[in-house]
């Protein structure tokens, strides 16, 4: 997402997310709401916006950072960076989880789970060597098809 210049007017900013707000509030549909995101956000912007929901979502459900990480492919990064986000308005936190709580997510398809390290546990569910070994094992396999 763009970077908005510090030179921009506070007020100005605002007064925008305010009719941003306004705007989104009078939506009476899922379809209607579509369309204003569909019309306002770049396909970057939704993916990273989704995205971020989808990894505070896992996190509140008890995923573990190494299935988020397998399950959306995203980095150990970028789930600290969406935490840090969510614990920088603290003020809207109360809000937003109450929503979480009320949310009802059903995973499309079976969880993925992991098998390296876990950051959460600081434990190795299976070695290094190991996974160096079946990566081998497969490259050996493709070349005998061949």
């Amino acid at each position: 997402m763009r970077k908005i210049s510090s030179g921009w007017d506070l007020f100005k900013r605002e007064e925008q997310f305010e009719t941003l707000l306004k705007f989104f509030g009078q939506a009476k549909s899922a379809a209607e709401i579509q369309a204003v995101i569909e019309t306002l956000i770049t396909p970057s912007e939704k993916a990273a916006i989704a995205q971020r929901l989808m990894i505070i979502i896992l996190l509140f459900s008890g995923a573990k950072y190494a299935d988020i990480e397998l399950d959306l492919r995203v980095s150990p990064s970028t789930i600290n960076k969406t935490l840090d986000l969510y614990h920088k308005h603290g003020q809207h936190n109360r809000t937003f989880t109450a929503m979480l709580s009320k949310f009802k997510f059903q995973p499309k398809k079976p969880k993925i789970k992991s098998e390296g390290f876990d950051p959460q546990s600081k434990s190795f569910q299976i070695g290094t060597r190991a996974i160096i070994r079946e990566r081998e094992e497969d490259r050996k396999r493709r070349e005998t098809v061949k």
